[in-house]
């Protein structure tokens, strides 16, 4: 007795090339679609194996919950993407907690939620964290040169304007109403 094939492998045989090829032609066609199906079978799969376990974020302290295991260390991806910046300005997260300190800025002393990391670009040091402001404005402001940073402190403290004719120099209360920059100010008069 010959084992005689089915009828579907035999149409299978003789026409293999044609349905591999339209095969490759959907998957092709559908390939994120796949991929996307692919990975949510796998994530149900490690959900059903792994209990949810509580950790701490070692940027901010707050407790979460993850299945990861020992891979997950920040709560959020905001939380991990600053923590990637830290470490991108050669600082532990450890080291950015202790520049924080008491949650004021080093110069100004406001109290600050979002920190900036000062660095010099031209030695690429990393100088410690500031609010915006400071970082910005002071710090940018000045080029982070000694010299012209204590050029500024001497501008504040006895500025130029005070010394002609022994009289301080005072802005009228309405002068900024009348004259509001980039809107007809003192700076498109003189340019005329």
């Amino acid at each position: 007795m010959t084992d005689a094939p089915s009828p579907q492998l035999a149409f299978y045989r003789r026409n293999r090339d044609q349905i591999l090829s339209r095969n490759r032609e959907r998957y092709a066609e559908n390939i994120e679609e796949n991929r996307r199906v692919a990975r949510e079978k796998a994530k149900e799969a490690y959900l059903k194996e792994s209990p949810p376990v509580e950790k701490q974020c070692l940027l901010c302290d707050k407790p979460f919950l993850t299945r990861l295991k020992g891979q997950r260390k920040y709560c959020s991806d905001k939380c991990t993407e600053r923590a990637r910046n830290i470490l991108g300005y050669g600082l532990s997260v450890e080291d950015y907690r202790t520049l924080i300190g008491d949650g004021r800025c080093f110069i100004c002393r406001r109290k600050i939620k979002k920190w900036h990391i000062d660095h010099n670009h031209k030695t690429l040091e990393t100088r410690g964290v500031l609010c915006q402001r400071c970082n910005v404005w002071v710090v940018a402001g000045v080029e982070g040169n000694v010299e012209t940073a204590l050029r500024l402190v001497e501008y504040l403290e006895h500025p130029p304007a005070r010394g002609l004719n022994g009289d301080p120099k005072m802005v009228r209360e309405t002068f900024h109403r009348e004259r509001p920059l980039g809107t007809g100010g003192w700076q498109q008069q003189r340019a005329a």
